[in-house]
């Protein structure tokens, strides 16, 4: 069953064949019946982000819980993440913290970063970017493609550290190149706005398209924005929503917000159910913990 869930994760991450979530929890499926615990993990992944599937933190869950008690360590990182952000459960900063203690003691580093984004975002300890800067630091090191994000993160923002979009670069690159996607799309970021390198639409777009396509949602709206505001590309604004409905759809709450907008701006001009299309999409990423989309909400009429 090994090879069933390699070939969902070919489909599901794009290596090699056009992304076909359809096919790939199909194969997951296969696999996690017959006890392969990655397949049951990746499932739970399509669960949490309501990925081409109705979002069921429950099963998602369930599925994490599984992988974790068989020593899968990203399944203990991916429940964690629940318990972290109270997606579906209670929020529980202390079994997070223990969920991705177990998997860094496993030595999945990534589980390690887990313990660093609590630390950098004071979730159950006291806010302490230099212990994030190490957990990050340490991870990446180690081989953890998530550790060199989020340290890349702190590198872009300057929290903790003196912000320095070089090292920014670096960081992304390096996921990006060991394709963690999420670099990419970060990467993609500096790009568009000529942070530390000069500026390139083009560039922007191929590695927001390429994060898109293996289905890191943040890349389908962040290339979107290129679409709507006409950087690099045509303007296209039912190429930016198919784009922002996309990444809402696949979990990434900046593209509800951006389908939020749009519908409140037809709302405005006397559209039909413009408000109440506005008001289900900033619903939605209010509901998982975006604050603007909250205090949009309240302008709503």
């Amino acid at each position: 069953m090994a090879g069933c869930a390699k070939l969902g994760h070919m489909y599901d991450y794009a290596q090699g064949v056009k992304r076909d979530t359809a096919k790939a929890m199909n194969l997951y499926q296969v696999a996690c019946d017959a006890g392969e615990m990655s397949a049951c993990s990746e499932l739970g992944g399509f669960y949490t982000n309501g990925d081409d599937v109705a979002q069921d933190y429950e099963h998602a869950r369930a599925l994490e819980q599984r992988a974790c008690d068989a020593a899968y360590w990203d399944g203990c990182v991916r429940l964690a993440s629940l318990y972290d952000w109270g997606h579906g459960v209670t929020q529980d900063f202390a079994k997070a913290s223990t969920l991705y203690r177990k998997a860094c003691d496993g030595g999945y580093m990534d589980g390690c970063a887990g313990l660093g984004s609590l630390s950098s975002n004071g979730h159950g300890v006291p806010q302490d970017y230099s212990r994030a800067t190490a957990l990050f630091q340490d991870a990446c090191d180690k081989k953890s493609l998530v550790g060199c994000v989020m340290l890349g993160s702190l590198y872009y923002s300057g929290r903790g550290v003196t912000q320095d979009y070089a090292k920014a670069i670096n960081l992304f690159q390096k996921a990006c190149d060991g394709r963690y996607m999420t670099g990419c799309a970060f990467l993609g970021r500096l790009y568009e706005n000529g942070y530390g390198i000069n500026r390139d639409y083009a560039e922007a777009r191929l590695l927001y398209q390429k994060a898109c396509d293996a289905g890191t949602m943040v890349g389908c709206t962040m290339l979107g924005n290129l679409y709507s505001n006409g950087e690099g590309v045509a303007r296209n604004s039912v190429q930016a929503m198919a784009l922002y409905r996309k990444g809402c759809s696949g979990g990434n709450m900046d593209g509800c917000v951006k389908l939020g907008d749009f519908y409140e701006q037809q709302g405005k001009v006397g559209v039909s159910k413009g408000f109440v299309e506005a008001r289900s999409f900033y619903q939605r990423a209010c509901d998982e913990g975006t604050k603007i989309a909250c205090d949009k909400l309240k302008t709503l009429p």
